[in-house]
């Protein structure tokens, strides 16, 4: 979990962090409530999921085993940006607000490594925005794949969603979902079933969005 951290200093995160269970569906917090935590996630997954004024509804964010998620409103001191919610039993690691910042002001470098985690979050969400306004939905698909991909153990790069789950991620359908799944499965690119997606060529599939990224615009 904080295996990039010096030994030293992931003692010390250790020591201050707690272990949460939830069931699948259940909210850690909701969307305006104080930011009184900073959270890792053990095992399962969770989404962050935004309401507007009108009443629609954003997935913002998903999180798998290894992240940290939502330390935006811990650092700017501002109100939670959505809903997190557990998609399959989840397990947390969670500290108090108060205790983490008092150990980031004793070792300035763990407050680094989290801007650095902010920051790479920060970035995948630009490249969504832009590939939202700019690219079609297979190549939207593909940024997703990629983008939350994870190695199993045996090696392979899998990304653990239902098809639903896959279109409320880049705005469309389930069926327009389905439907590019199948093409990229024909191209020998992808194996999906059960909640799941194989990336069999992990390298082409970024190959084929560098190449959407460079192509000029209409």
């Amino acid at each position: 979990m904080f295996r990039t951290l010096p030994a030293h200093l992931r003692a010390q995160m250790e020591s201050i962090f707690r272990i949460r269970h939830l069931s699948a569906g259940e909210a850690v917090f909701h969307q305006g409530d104080t930011a009184d935590r900073i959270y890792f996630v053990l095992d399962g997954r969770v989404h962050l999921e935004r309401v507007d004024h009108d009443g629609h509804q954003t997935l913002l964010c998903r999180h798998a085993a290894g992240d940290c998620f939502c330390p935006l409103a811990i650092l700017d001191q501002g109100p939670q940006l959505g809903t997190a919610r557990a998609i399959t039993p989840v397990t947390l690691l969670w500290a108090p607000k108060d205790e983490f910042l008092a150990m980031c002001d004793e070792h300035p470098e763990i407050l680094r490594w989290l801007h650095g985690k902010c920051f790479r979050h920060v970035r995948h969400i630009v490249q969504r925005m832009e590939v939202s306004m700019f690219h079609d939905a297979r190549e939207r698909l593909i940024l997703a794949l990629v983008d939350h991909a994870r190695r199993d153990e045996n090696g392979q790069w899998v990304v653990r969603a239902t098809h639903q789950e896959l279109a409320q991620w880049i705005g469309t359908s389930r069926e327009t979902v389905s439907r590019e799944l199948a093409a990229l499965r024909r191209a020998g690119l992808v194996r999906s079933g059960r909640g799941r997606v194989v990336l069999l060529d992990i390298q082409r599939l970024r190959a084929r969005l560098a190449a959407a990224e460079r192509a000029p615009q209409a």
